[in-house]
């Protein structure tokens, strides 16, 4: 493992004599202000909800991250991957052409977190349900926007401007949630509004710093709707099952085990988060990369970027299972959110599977480079299968079901995505 994390920190520093190393210092600090901004939203729900409105809300945060990822999957990620042909100064001159194919399916897919209340318990209160719904629908369609915006800048190697939208999202979001407590707004409006109104602001900031670096260039050949669907379909299909089985989760243990038990698992996930920083800091930075080996059938690179990336994951992760993994008099999560240590090994269930999620990132971005989305969503398909599954356990499982089912389901993807990996290099490698 040692020798792999080496290697890798010699690749970061050395590749094609690029300041890479810096790019992913920028990436964990986008990452970590982003997942920072969703960690206040969810540390004060944790904190102000009784565990049967936190397992409303973590309901709509499942149907909220169903709608936000169909526009993303649809539109704007096969946008990023077709700005790949272009040279990095140019990438994102396809920025106001992907937002105005994506800005319409974004706007019909929030109105799809509705959906959402035919799952809730039936003695939510009205305006409880109304408020999240409501605040969830508008985050829906301006997160998409914002992360899109965010990747473009990384694909462009301006990954510290990227940075700087996620930190102005954080600080945002922390004025925000001080701000309308302030004013004595209802705690269940804020959750979603403050994280709306932060990925507003960040927003702004991210088009302005795009356009900035973009002025006087040429714009780049128009990707129409029909190019983004034909491209997309297939990671939309992959989405779908991801977030569909996650939303069926959260609406099985709902249903079989009660709000509370599903709000005892969110408060567990929200610890586990941290892992999850790592994950999407590194993923923004190398996943490009890997994409771009995949595409190049260089299995010699992308192994070196998969094997530092799996290597930096097991080793933090490891260090985060001893510092947060358990309650014990060190573990300062422990007394700041009670709720979440209530059942134990529930943290540490979570820990494990963003771990997991983590090993499978590289393999994952070759299959997109390499154009290989079908195999993404056969794989997608039997971890949904397992993950649904073990949902339906929740009568007997509990709280248990929600973090099970994400780590087996993600070593089902994790499994079957190497394989597929191994094969695109191998049918490479013939051709020559």
């Amino acid at each position: 493992m040692f020798d792999r994390l080496i290697r890798f920190v010699k690749l970061t520093i050395t590749e094609r004599s690029r300041p890479v190393f810096r790019s992913i210092v920028a990436g964990l600090f986008d990452a970590g202000f982003a997942s920072l901004a969703t960690f206040v939203v969810g540390l004060y729900a944790a904190r102000v909800f009784d565990p049967a409105i936190l397992g409303a809300y973590a309901l709509a945060f499942a149907a909220f991250t169903l709608a936000a990822n169909i526009s993303a999957q649809l539109v704007f990620v096969p946008c990023q991957v077709d700005s790949l042909s272009l040279e990095r100064s140019r990438r994102l001159s396809v920025l106001g052409n992907s937002l105005k194919l994506g800005l319409p399916v974004a706007f019909l897919s929030a109105l799809a977190v509705s959906t959402w209340l035919l799952f809730s318990a039936s003695d939510l209160p009205r305006e409880i349900s109304e408020a999240l719904t409501f605040t969830a629908i508008a985050c829906a369609l301006v997160s998409p926007v914002q992360d899109h915006v965010r990747r473009m800048l990384h694909l462009a190697d301006m990954s510290w401007a990227a940075a700087t939208v996620s930190t102005v999202q954080f600080l945002g979001i922390s004025a925000f949630v001080l701000l309308f407590v302030a004013s004595g707004i209802p705690s269940y409006w804020i959750p979603f509004g403050a994280l709306t109104a932060a990925n507003l602001l960040s927003l702004i900031i991210g088009a302005v710093l795009g356009s900035r670096a973009m002025k006087g260039r040429d714009a780049a050949r128009r990707f129409g709707i029909v190019d983004a669907v034909r491209s997309g379909r297939w990671l939309l299909i992959v989405v779908l099952l991801a977030s569909g089985a996650n939303f069926v989760a959260a609406a099985l243990v709902t249903q079989l085990a009660g709000a509370p038990a599903l709000g005892y698992a969110e408060a567990a996930r929200i610890c586990a988060q941290p892992i999850w920083v790592l994950v999407m800091g590194l993923r923004a930075v190398l996943g490009p990369r890997s994409m771009e080996a995949a595409r190049a059938r260089d299995r010699h690179r992308a192994g070196r970027i998969s094997g530092g990336f799996a290597a930096l994951v097991l080793l933090i992760g490891v260090a985060y299972v001893v510092a947060a993994g358990f309650d014990w008099w060190g573990n300062p999560l422990a007394r700041l959110l009670p709720n979440a240590y209530a059942v134990p090994y529930l943290v540490l269930l979570w820990i494990l599977g963003n771990i997991v999620i983590g090993l499978q990132s590289s393999p994952r971005a070759e299959l997109i480079g390499g154009g290989r989305e079908v195999g993404l969503a056969v794989a997608e398909f039997w971890s949904s299968l397992v993950r649904t599954a073990i949902s339906a356990t929740a009568r007997v499982t509990d709280s248990f079901a929600m973090p099970v089912g994400v780590l087996l389901a993600a070593l089902v993807r994790w499994l079957d995505y190497r394989r597929r990996a191994h094969r695109l290099y191998v049918e490479g490698e013939m051709k020559l």
